[in-house]
């Protein structure tokens, strides 16, 4: 599959990283470059069967949320339209990138079918901050079945904490049902009651 290189007029997931932050996690089939890796054709056919268009671009002159990115994913149109894509540089964005947005793109099919949002705004902090704290949370998972290095795991459990923020552990905590219903559709697994300072032990920070 060749990748398309088009504008997308798309709501979109910013990153909230330096892409020079990020160590490696020293697995070969995580940190090779997506477009290079024998997993782009099985990746690319997997997200085809989740309506996602993969559009190539490059970011390397393109600041987004508070740093570079690698990828994003977003939505064509609106959520219940049920049409996704995901940019990627094919000169910096990896696999465990690209399997990181496809994890979005499972979330934002999770909230539709749920109906959980209502009127919220899908791109407030409050939801995005479930967005973002899962996928890493997934990527947590993943990783803990291979043997990658401890600062890769280090700085998925600092993304975590900072997005469940002191602000989103009391909204869940003293908000209406409707958050909380909210974030259990974008992440089953999430538990957002967990508090953070068990949290961070949990995750040995």
């Amino acid at each position: 599959m060749e990748a398309k290189t088009t504008v997308v007029n798309a709501n979109k997931l910013d990153s909230t990283w330096s892409d020079s932050t990020i160590p490696f996690t020293e697995q070969t089939t995580l940190d090779q470059l997506f477009v290079e890796s024998s997993k782009f054709k099985h990746l690319s056919d997997r997200l085809i069967l989740l309506n996602v268009n993969l559009n190539a671009v490059d970011y390397s002159h393109n600041k987004i949320g508070h740093g570079n990115t690698r990828a994003q994913a977003g939505l064509i149109g609106h959520l219940g339209d049920g049409k996704y894509m995901i940019d990627f540089d094919p000169a910096r964005t990896t696999v465990l990138d690209i399997l990181h947005e496809k994890h979005h793109i499972i979330q934002f099919q999770r909230l539709a079918k749920s109906g959980a949002l209502g009127n919220k705004s899908l791109f407030s902090k409050y939801v995005v901050a479930g967005f973002e704290r899962g996928a890493y949370e997934y990527e947590l998972r993943l990783v803990t079945r291979l043997n990658v290095s401890q600062n890769y795991k280090r700085f998925l459990g600092e993304q975590i904490l900072n997005y469940y923020t002191i602000t989103i552990q009391r909204k869940y905590e003293s908000d209406s049902k409707n958050f909380k219903k909210i974030l259990n559709a974008i992440e089953p697994l999430l538990n957002p009651s967990l508090d953070r300072v068990l949290l961070k032990k949990k995750l040995g920070l």
